[in-house]
């Protein structure tokens, strides 16, 4: 259902399973020896047709099937269309307070 995220420091991929009588996506975390469920996502599965990247605060950039990109704050069980084209590249950006004085250059 996913590939390979980074969730805050450990390896995860989201999975879709049977809970009851419907199906869930989940979240898991590989821990070395097994994958460790840490909780489901809120959403209308059938809706996602694959998760992209985890942003960092709880926040999922995600593609539905119509096509569209989507945000999905599984704190808030809420979701954003995300305004990008299919030719644009999506990363993540993190700023850092580290100075770079006196840092040699090869």
């Amino acid at each position: 259902m996913s590939p390979v995220l980074d969730y805050e420091g450990l390896a995860a991929m989201i999975f879709s399973e049977l809970d009851g009588d419907e199906y869930v996506l989940s979240l898991r975390t590989f821990n070395g020896d097994s994958w460790t469920k840490k909780f489901n996502l809120q959403l209308d599965h059938q809706k996602i047709k694959q998760v992209y990247l985890y942003l960092g605060v709880g926040q999922f950039v995600a593609g539905d099937k119509n096509g569209e990109n989507i945000i999905y704050d599984h704190r808030k069980k809420q979701t954003k269309k995300l305004p990008l084209s299919s030719d644009k590249c999506l990363d993540m950006y993190t700023e850092s307070l580290v100075s770079m004085r006196n840092v040699a250059t090869q």
